[in-house]
């Protein structure tokens, strides 16, 4: 066999029309695919009621709360973070630099 004759049996098939379709197998697909997305939906826990509320000054108490527990590897990353948003600037943009 040739691979010209593969793509003529290929092509040939392609333009062929498709088998009918089965009512009953089509009403069976889109019920298991509704009880699918159902179960999918659904929440296993309720939702948390929470009591806070955004306050005044609430992001600034975060930010101060973030420091408080920052670590030496979470302030490394923050450094380095840093750093490489400077070195992308110098490199980026060096016309407005004073050299």
């Amino acid at each position: 066999m040739s691979d010209e004759f593969d793509l003529d049996r290929l092509a040939d098939a392609l333009r062929a029309a498709p088998p009918p379709p089965d009512p009953a197998r089509k009403a069976e697909d889109i019920a298991l695919a509704e009880k699918i997305f159902d179960r999918a939906q659904e929440s296993l826990a309720a939702a948390r009621p929470t009591a806070e509320t955004a306050r005044k000054g609430a992001f600034s108490r975060g930010v101060a709360k973030m420091f408080h527990t920052l670590t030496s590897r979470a302030a490394m990353a923050t450094t380095t973070a840093i750093v490489a948003v400077g070195v992308v600037i110098f490199v980026a943009r060096p016309d407005h630099l004073p050299l």
